[in-house]
């Protein structure tokens, strides 16, 4: 079965929803966000983070590239073919350092491509800085 899970740690923060296969990956940067007061709702795999934008749209997606059954790309598809998500930032996450392969992100909306490792501080500047600049609806447009 799909190991998803919900954290409300630290403050009411903005939501953010991780996806990476690697589940050392995603406890460590489900981690890092919840000790800065981020709400995280973590997944291995696309399927059940397609099916959790029905009930809850997040203010950031940061996603894994290389998964099975739906890749980073085919995620980023579906999520910016929803009419209440569209605008939601995604970010990927990922350890290719490729041209082309952030070049077919960015093209896809993609709005930053970090690499792993990530670097915990500039991760948390990064998203501190963006999700002060979004309208306070991304989390109620369920």
């Amino acid at each position: 079965m799909e190991y998803t899970d919900s954290d409300n740690n630290g403050e009411e923060g903005s939501l953010i929803y991780i996806i990476d296969d690697c589940g050392l990956q995603k406890l460590l940067l489900k981690k890092t966000l919840n000790q800065r007061g981020f709400r995280v709702r973590a997944f291995t795999n696309g399927f059940n983070l397609i099916k959790a934008l029905d009930e809850e749209c997040p203010d950031l997606i940061i996603s894994d590239i290389d998964m099975p059954n739906i890749d980073g790309m085919d995620l980023i598809r579906e999520v910016k073919s929803r009419q209440n998500c569209n605008d939601i930032p995604f970010w990927f996450l990922s350890s290719f350092d490729i041209t082309d392969v952030k070049e077919k992100a960015r093209n896809l909306g993609a709005e930053k491509f970090i690499n792993k490792p990530f670097n915990d501080k500039e991760l948390i500047a990064d998203v501190r800085s963006r999700l002060q600049s979004l309208p306070d609806v991304a989390g109620s447009m369920a």
